[in-house]
């Protein structure tokens, strides 16, 4: 058995054992969850010649991630299309294209964090990924780095000290947090803008 063959051979034993044995650290994620491996790739020589040898770089992937391992099923594929063959990939649909999060994250320069977010939050999958991230901080400035600060749908009075901001207080309207920051000026600095 040369080495090409030895690494094959311990693939096909790997396979077998995240399958049929419990104590496999990762049995859960493959027998624990009802993924088999037919009968006939339970005869080494078998699975050998159904599936052949992988090129460099090619690992075992499973065509439906449901599904368990048998010829109809099996693949030889490169670490990049085994990614986007995963249980935990979103797939996203837009104007007939389906892709995963990931791509279109890529493609529209939004992360995928981003994206997730948008979509539990309810947005439809064109808005979460084709709307780009809009600033939410607008500053009013009495003087560098200080005054009142929006951010996040609050209004925040900010001032600054060694260089630092320095939340004062969170405030619904502007007028609210520009008046706490010149209560600040004003108690803290004998000053009034």
């Amino acid at each position: 058995m040369n080495s090409i063959e030895k690494r094959n051979y311990i693939r096909w034993a790997g396979m077998k054992a995240r399958c049929s044995n419990p104590k496999n650290p990762r049995w859960a994620a493959y027998g624990g969850r009802g993924i088999t491996v037919c009968q006939r790739w339970n005869d080494y020589a078998n699975f050998l010649e159904d599936m052949g040898l992988p090129s460099e770089g090619q690992s075992l992937d499973r065509i439906d991630n449901n599904l368990g391992y048998c010829p109809e099923n099996c693949r030889w594929t490169n670490q990049h299309q085994q990614s986007r063959n995963m249980r935990n990939n979103i797939w996203i649909e837009i104007d007939g294209e389906r892709m995963i999060m990931n791509d279109w994250s890529k493609r529209h320069g939004i992360s995928s964090g981003t994206i997730h977010r948008r979509l539990r939050q309810g947005w439809t999958p064109e808005e979460a990924v084709k709307l780009k991230k809009k600033r939410h901080s607008v500053r009013v400035e009495y003087k560098e780095g200080m005054g009142a600060k929006f951010h996040q749908g609050h209004w925040y009075a900010t001032t600054a000290k060694g260089g630092k901001r320095l939340y004062l207080a969170k405030f619904k309207t502007k007028e609210e947090a520009s008046e706490c920051y010149r209560q600040f000026l004003l108690e803290k600095q004998g000053v009034y803008p």
